[in-house]
């Protein structure tokens, strides 16, 4: 590594984590190592009665917020997730977190860019002609980058979603 980027990897690394908003809930945890039907076998007597602005709090703290759009608020490099519950079954759902990379739509599949100055760039093709491509990242950042700059762009097997996502959560979580 040069001496450069090393001082500067070196000054981010001894920054302190952003602290979380004042309204942030933690989950209760420890969760464990959930299975599909785990899930499912939780929501068989459906989801009434449930906390909603629990299921709001868990929602960011998975940081399942940061990609994903629920009523407004969120990320948008995921799927908007309003309304899913009525697009698809329980089983469906928990499939997609407990294993994102099983199936991954082509819009919102993974891709690695690398730039000629040796740049490596992660996230979703949001546009692709043949002057530029708008890669989105995770925290809707944008990064445009002229194709003539491109040395490859590969599409990746694996989702962006992290798997585990419930492992800090218990069940009423």
């Amino acid at each position: 590594t040069d001496p450069a980027e090393r001082t500067e990897l070196d000054a981010l690394s001894k920054k302190a984590p952003p602290a979380p908003p004042a309204n942030f809930v933690m989950p209760k945890g420890p969760g464990k190592a959930y299975t599909v039907d785990d899930v499912v076998a939780l929501t068989q007597g459906g989801l009434r009665g449930r906390d909603f602005a629990q299921g709001k709090a868990m929602f960011e703290a998975t940081l399942c917020a940061r990609c994903h759009r629920f009523n407004g608020d969120g990320g948008s490099i995921g799927p908007d997730l309003t309304g899913a519950g009525n697009r698809y079954t329980m089983r469906d759902l928990a499939e997609n977190i407990i294993d994102p990379s099983k199936e991954i739509d082509a819009k919102h599949q993974t891709h690695l860019l690398e730039t000629e100055s040796g740049e490596v760039l992660t996230g979703i093709v949001a546009e692709k002609s043949d002057r530029e491509v708008v890669l989105r990242m995770i925290g809707d950042k944008e990064a445009r980058i002229p194709t003539s700059k491109i040395v490859s762009l590969q599409p990746q097997r694996t989702s962006l979603m992290p798997e585990q996502l419930l492992r800090d959560v218990t069940a009423q979580d």
